[in-house]
C-alpha cells in the first residue's frame, strides 16, 4: 500500500508544478492553456501507443505468434474501446465512459478552476477546491458503507481542512476577495466536476480487459515482458481516450459558451481561445512551457494516477479517498514555488510549519488505517440460496480475498482483509441480511510464513 500512496504523492507534486509554467503564459485564455496542454498530451500518448504496438508485434513474433501487426491493433482497439464498462451507468460503452471522464477533467475542472482565480481570488478557490472534495468523498464512502465515520475521522477531516485554509491564506496575503454569483457558480461547478472525476476515474471495468481474442498472453513461456507491454498499452489507450475526447468536449463547450454569453467574461475567454489564441496554435505546440506542462504536469502524473488505481489494494481506504486527501499537496507546491522561485513575501518558518502539519496529518491517517488491519475468516451457513446472486454480492465486498465452498456444516469459508472493527461488523451484518444466509461467524487469521528450505 505504501508504494501506491507514494505514487499518488508524486502525482500531486507533479500537478502542483503547473503554476511554475503557467506564469510564463499570461496572455493565453484558460481554455487555450487547457486545450493545448491536453491536446499535446494526447499526441504524445498516441506516439507511445504506436511504439508499444511495434514492440508488442516483435515480442509476439519472437514467440512464434501468428498474429500480424494489423490484427494486433484491430483486436486490441475493438476489445478495449468497443467493450462495455460494467461500473459505468449500468454497463454503458467504454467510449462513453472515457468521454465522460475526459469532459469532467478537460472540459470543466481545469479551465474553470483557472477562471475561479479571476472571479473569486486564490484564497476561496484553493480552500473550496481542495477541502470540499476531501469532505464530500469521505461522506460518500460513509454512505456507501465503505468506511466508518467516527470521532477520529471527523477530527482528521478538520485537521486537513485547517491545513488547506492555512496554505490558502499564506499564499495571498492582502488579496481582496471578489465574491459574485458567476464566480461562485464557476468555483462550485469545478469542484463538483473534480469530485465526480475522482469517483469515476478508478471505476473502470476495462482496466484488465483481455485485449486479444484467441489466446492468453500468460500462456507464452517467459511472458513477463509481454504482459508488461500489454498492461502499458491498456493504460495508454485509456489516457489517450480521456484526453482526446476531453479536448473535443472542451472545443464544443467553448463554442456553446461563446454564443450563450458573448459579452460575459467566460464567453470572452472562449472567444479568445477560438478566434485569437488558436491562430498561434503551431507556435504553442513548440513552446517549451506548454510542452513542460503537457509532459510534466499532465502526461506523467495522470499515467501514474492510472497506474496507482490499477494497483490499489482492495481492503484499504478507497482510491478516491486517498486521492482527495493528497490533493492538499498541490497548493503546498504552489507555496514552495512562490517562496523559492518567485520570491513572494512568505515567511519560511510559516512554510515549514504548514508542511509538517500536513505531513503529520497524512501519516496519522495512514498509521491509523494500518494499525487496525486484520486477516479474518468468515464461516457462513446458507440454505436455499441463489448461488449466482450470492457470488455477485460477495464480489461487491472489496475486502474479500478468497471464497471456498464446503460440504460440511458451513457452506462458505471466506478469507478477508479488513482494516477496522466497525468495517468488520458492517461486513458481517451485510452477509446476515442476504436472503438464504442463516449464520455468520468470524475468526482472526494469522499469516504464517513458511521456510522454503
Amino acid at each position: 500500500m505504501i508504494s501506491t500512496i507514494i505514487i499518488l504523492v508524486l502525482v500531486n507534486v507533479l500537478v502542483g508544478l503547473g503554476p511554475l509554467f503557467i506564469k510564463f503564459l499570461p496572455s493565453l485564455s484558460p481554455f487555450s492553456i487547457t486545450f493545448v496542454r491536453f491536446f499535446i498530451s494526447a499526441l504524445l500518448e498516441l506516439v507511445i501507443i504506436i511504439v508499444l504496438y511495434i514492440r508488442l508485434y516483435f515480442q509476439f513474433k519472437n514467440k512464434d505468434c501468428v498474429l500480424d501487426f494489423r490484427t494486433i491493433v484491430k483486436q486490441s482497439l475493438k476489445n478495449y474501446y468497443g467493450g462495455k464498462n460494467s461500473q459505468f451507468l449500468k454497463g454503458r460503452s467504454q467510449l462513453l465512459y472515457l468521454a465522460w471522464v475526459g469532459f469532467l477533467q478537460v472540459g470543466i475542472v481545469v479551465p474553470f478552476y483557472y477562471l475561479s482565480f479571476e472571479y473569486m481570488g486564490v484564497v476561496l478557490s484553493t480552500i473550496t477546491s481542495c477541502s470540499i472534495p476531501i469532505i464530500v468523498i469521505a461522506f460518500i464512502n460513509w454512505a456507501q458503507k465503505h468506511e466508518e465515520m467516527g470521532a477520529f475521522k471527523l477530527i482528521y477531516l478538520f485537521l486537513l481542512v485547517a491545513g488547506v485554509i492555512t496554505i490558502a491564506f499564506s499564499r495571498t496575503g492582502n488579496e481582496n476577495q471578489k465574491i459574485s454569483f458567476i464566480g461562485a457558480f464557476v468555483l462550485i461547478l469545478s469542484t463538483i466536476a473534480y469530485i465526480s472525476y475522482l469517483v469515476s476515474v478508478g471505476r473502470d471495468s476495462q482496466l484488465r480487459v483481455k485485449l486479444f481474442d484467441h489466446f492468453r498472453v500468460s500462456g507464452f513461456p517467459n511472458s513477463k515482458k509481454i504482459i508488461q507491454t500489454v498492461n502499458l498499452l491498456r493504460s495508454f489507450l485509456k489516457l489517450f481516450g480521456m484526453h482526446f475526447f476531453g479536448t473535443l468536449c472542451l472545443l464544443i463547450l467553448s463554442v456553446i459558451l461563446s454564443f450563450i454569453a458573448p459579452n460575459g467574461e467566460i464567453g470572452l475567454q472562449c472567444h479568445q481561445f477560438l478566434y485569437i489564441d488558436i491562430k498561434s496554435f503551431g507556435s504553442l505546440l513548440l513552446n517549451p512551457f506548454v510542452l513542460s506542462i503537457a509532459l510534466i504536469c499532465t502526461l506523467l502524473p495522470f499515467f501514474l494516477q492510472l497506474f496507482a488505481s490499477m494497483k490499489w489494494p482492495r481492503f484499504t481506504l478507497s482510491f478516491e479517498s486517498w486521492n482527495s486527501i493528497l490533493i492538499v499537496i498541490q497548493p503546498l507546491m504552489g507555496l514552495y514555488i512562490g517562496l523559492i522561485i518567485w520570491g513572494e513575501p512568505i515567511q519560511s518558518d510559516y512554510v515549514i510549519f504548514t508542511t509538517i502539519f500536513l505531513v503529520i496529518s497524512i501519516l496519522i491517517r495512514y498509521l491509523h488505517e494500518n494499525s487496525n488491519f486484520m486477516l479474518v475468516l468468515f464461516t457462513v451457513r446458507v440454505i436455499n440460496v441463489n448461488a449466482k446472486k450470492l457470488i455477485t454480492f460477495l464480489h461487491s465486498i472489496k475486502e474479500i480475498d478468497e471464497i471456498n465452498y464446503s460440504l460440511g456444516r458451513y457452506g462458505l469459508l471466506i478469507h478477508a482483509s479488513v482494516r477496522s472493527l466497525p468495517r468488520l461488523f458492517i461486513i458481517k451484518k451485510s452477509l446476515l441480511e442476504f436472503p438464504g444466509v442463516l449464520e455468520v461467524n468470524y475468526y482472526p487469521e494469522v499469516a504464517i510464513k513458511t521456510d522454503s528450505t
